[in-house]
């Protein structure tokens, strides 16, 4: 017999500012954790750098959660509307 394993409780990254491809730092690992545990981003792929494996995960994101699917609606980058989403 084994023990189901305690559910961890995924928390909303604290985001202050626009994140786009090519930007790195806390934050962005924050992001990347996020979206790992959320299942948007693969494991092992928090690098702190906002790349295209990244960017994708973001788009997917907004696109299933927010309906935000094409790049000119800002899909693929974590802006105003995105962080507030993020807050909820």
């Amino acid at each position: 017999y084994r023990a189901a394993a305690p559910v961890q409780k995924i928390v909303n990254p604290a985001i202050s500012r626009t994140l786009v491809y090519g930007m790195s730092g806390d934050e962005v690992s924050s992001l990347q954790g996020y979206l790992i545990a959320q299942g948007y981003l693969a494991p092992g792929n928090s690098t702190g750098y906002f790349g295209l494996l990244t960017k994708a995960a973001v788009t997917r994101f907004q696109c299933e959660r927010m309906n935000v699917c094409r790049e000119e609606d800002g899909a693929g980058t974590v802006g105003p509307k995105t962080r507030a989403y993020l807050k909820q």
